[in-house]
């Protein structure tokens, strides 16, 4: 492959990123960051990091809500806008629920377990009651709490997410394996919003734009050399 023809492709992946970017979800200032432990789920290889904090959409769009699973005693349940969406015991592993957001929101869900007593809820934007998150090595919560976590970007069964929710659920103080209830969530910009600034690029667009900057100066340097 000719050189120029090298540049097109990474100038068009360049563009293709920076589109994709103003559509993404982000989680501004993440309370923290952990890592799974044991995290055994059906089309997803290894381990997850992820960040505790709010997942919000920068522009007006769709948000699109995929079941990937559970491993779960407990009886856990997904709630959109206050509704269920997703139980653990019934719903079918790839069912998915699509809603509309505004503009720079969090997004409303929440996380019920339903066989503690009293019921357990954890929603998009709160933490539990204690001091916890349950930070690796700082944190512990207790028996009558759950957590989630939200992975940045991930693919399951071949199928990639903008982000992954995943759910430990509040048995004994918690088994740390974010496994008990995942869900995918993928966001759609509306395209008839014009009046929205686009979501900061991820550092691997960055990791793009340089990439073809390298290659113009290359080919330029070259054209130089031969023209001598």
């Amino acid at each position: 492959m000719k050189i120029s023809s090298l540049l097109y492709v990474a100038l068009l992946s360049l563009a293709s990123n920076l589109a994709h970017a103003t559509s993404q979800l982000s989680v501004p200032n993440p309370s923290g960051t952990d890592t799974t432990t044991y995290f055994a789920m059906s089309g997803f290889s290894g381990e997850a990091t992820f960040s505790y904090g709010t997942l919000k959409a920068a522009a007006a769009g769709t948000v699109t809500y995929t079941y990937l699973g559970s491993d779960a005693g407990y009886t856990n349940n997904f709630l959109i806008n206050g509704l269920t969406a997703f139980t653990n015991k019934e719903t079918a592993v790839g069912s998915t629920d699509t809603v509309s957001v505004a503009a720079n929101t969090a997004l409303n869900f929440s996380f019920l377990t339903t066989s503690v007593n009293p019921t357990y809820t954890v929603s998009n934007g709160s933490l539990p009651t204690y001091t916890a998150q349950n930070l690796v090595g700082t944190y512990t919560y207790g028996q009558d709490q759950g957590v989630f976590g939200i992975v940045k970007g991930a693919t399951v069964h071949e199928i990639t997410y903008q982000a992954l929710l995943i759910y430990n659920d509040p048995v004994n103080g918690g088994d740390h394996d974010y496994n008990d209830m995942v869900v995918g969530v993928n966001f759609t910009a509306d395209s008839s919003n014009q009046n929205i600034a686009p979501a900061v690029p991820e550092p691997e667009t960055y990791g793009m734009m340089l990439m073809g900057l390298g290659l113009m100066g290359f080919v330029a340097r070259r054209r130089r050399n031969n023209q001598a």
